[in-house]
């Protein structure tokens, strides 16, 4: 389908490459794990002179527990248009990942933390803002920006927020990041698996090691996790994870208690 020329003119009004992969390396070197307030806030912080600049009225959310949430709003005529996005990311601060790295032999591939997921989705949306504004496409338009800090666990503070704008708008665009096509291209999301979230606790009982007593609360997990993975099914959308495990009590203990 062939461009209007409207739309080519948009499109050439889009920041160069360089320009691009500049602003997603200072977003990503902003470490902001879901549960680093400071890291969240920070994101924002950042985040919120650029919606300014643009004429958007602005807002935060403060959640109490987390970090903040972004509000970006441009007052105008037309269809509602909301776009989403999150400042969170899934890997820790000292996970010794950080930074932006593009290596010299795949040029095309940036790697980071919230680099894809969704970093780069934040780079779209605003790129794709300043190229309407350059273009003099913006102004007047009825656009909501909404950018929430705890998505990788579960939206816990904003479901509702994004529950409530979205009943309002007219389109609603979450740039999250698709997947690459053999030729070249990108796929579409356009619907997301739900989630849930469990916590089991098995319970054993305690003895010293090496005189046969006590029964491994561990050892009993261990047979829970290897089952719990075999639930995987990629034919039927079905993933499972056991992403965190602690208990025990020394070394020379059969454990009695582990979640």
């Amino acid at each position: 389908m062939s461009l209007t020329d409207v739309e080519r003119s948009i499109c050439s009004h889009v920041s160069e490459p360089d320009e691009l992969l500049s602003r997603l390396r200072t977003l990503v070197e902003i470490p902001s794990p879901s549960r680093d307030k400071e890291g969240v806030d920070a994101m924002v912080d950042g985040l919120e002179p650029f919606f300014t600049d643009l004429g958007f009225k602005t807002g935060v959310v403060v959640t109490g527990t987390e970090g903040r949430h972004l509000v970006a709003r441009l007052f105008g005529q037309g269809p509602r248009i909301l776009l989403i996005g999150h400042t969170d990311t899934v890997h820790p601060k000292d996970g010794g990942f950080s930074g932006l790295v593009v290596s010299d032999d795949d040029p095309d591939r940036a790697r980071g933390p919230g680099a894809a997921d969704m970093k780069g989705g934040i780079v779209v949306i605003l790129s794709a803002l300043e190229a309407l504004a350059r273009a003099e496409r913006l102004a007047g338009r009825s656009i909501t920006v909404l950018l929430t800090g705890d998505e990788e666990i579960g939206s816990t503070t904003s479901r509702e927020i994004l529950e409530g704008e979205s009943s309002e708008a007219d389109l609603t665009l979450v740039f999250e990041c698709g997947r690459p096509t053999e030729d070249g291209g990108s796929t579409f999301v356009t619907a997301r698996r739900g989630m849930g979230r469990m916590e089991l606790v098995t319970k054993g009982a305690a003895a010293h090691t090496g005189w046969g007593g006590g029964a491994s609360a561990i050892l009993d997990l261990a047979h829970k996790v290897v089952a719990l993975h075999a639930l995987n099914d990629e034919g039927r959308n079905v993933s499972v994870n056991v992403g965190l495990i602690r208990g025990g009590t020394a070394a020379n203990t059969v454990p009695p208690k582990r979640r």
